[in-house]
Formats: C-alpha cells, sequence, structure tokens
C-alpha cells in the first residue's frame, strides 16, 4: 500500500479505517478498490466472528460514521455483502495500476481466523510485483 504502519496511530491501523480515512491507502485502493470495501465485503469480512456488541468493533463504528461521509452513506444504504475471493485493483506510483486476486483462507468455518493472500492476475500485474 506504500503506507508505514508504523508511522499510523495504533487505533488507525484497521484496513477499513484507512481505506475511508487515510489517503495515501484511498490512492493505493483507487476508487474501484474503495468501492469494493464500501460495497460492504471489506466491511462483512471485517464484523465476521465478531460477536455482536464488541467493544472494539463497536468503536471502530463508530469512529468511521463520524469521520467518513463516504463510509456513512453506504451504511446507511445497508451495501454490505458476504465475504469472497474477488479481484482487486490496487495502484502504485512505482508500477501504476495493479489488478489482484484476493483469495481467503480461514482457519476455521468462517468464524476463525482469516488469512488473505493476494496474487496477481495477469502478466502486467505479476510484472509490476517483481513476481513474473
Amino acid at each position: 500500500m506504500g503506507v508505514d504502519l508504523a508511522e499510523i496511530a495504533v487505533e488507525d491501523r484497521n484496513c477499513i479505517w484507512l481505506a475511508f480515512n487515510h489517503p495515501g491507502w484511498r490512492k493505493a485502493i483507487n476508487d474501484l478498490g474503495r468501492r469494493d470495501a464500501a460495497d460492504g465485503g471489506d466491511v462483512s469480512s471485517w464484523t465476521d466472528g465478531r460477536t455482536p456488541g464488541d467493544p472494539h468493533t463497536g468503536r471502530v463504528f463508530a469512529r468511521l460514521l463520524n469521520s467518513s461521509d463516504e463510509f456513512a452513506q453506504t451504511w446507511q444504504r445497508y451495501e454490505l455483502g458476504k465475504v469472497e475471493n474477488r479481484l482487486k485493483r490496487f495502484y502504485r506510483e512505482e508500477v501504476g495500476e495493479m489488478t489482484l486476486r484476493q483469495n481467503n483462507w480461514w482457519s476455521a468455518s468462517r468464524n476463525g481466523d482469516r488469512l488473505l493472500v493476494y496474487v496477481p492476475d495477469d502478466e502486467q500485474s505479476a510484472a509490476s510485483l517483481g513476481s513474473d
């Protein structure tokens, strides 16, 4: 993402928070990637496995609703989807746009830890990552 997490406050180290509030992160995931997050797959995956009333999740949601009109509008439209493998587009100034396939691997049936693995979807993206 081209973002140094050490420079980001601990409470802001959340992909959904960064997608809606951090200029560098927003640029890296470009409009399509941000729309993917807004469509709810990312939001749904972030809440999967958390119990209702989880205080951490509640605090992050409250901060999101108060900090991002884009997130608040999406939330009001109830655009939440299910977690699924899909294509995402990322942008880095050094290499341009990359299309990566997001693969979700779960430690237990959708309520355990989740590992996201991104692999290039085309030769240009693979070359951009140096994985050709």
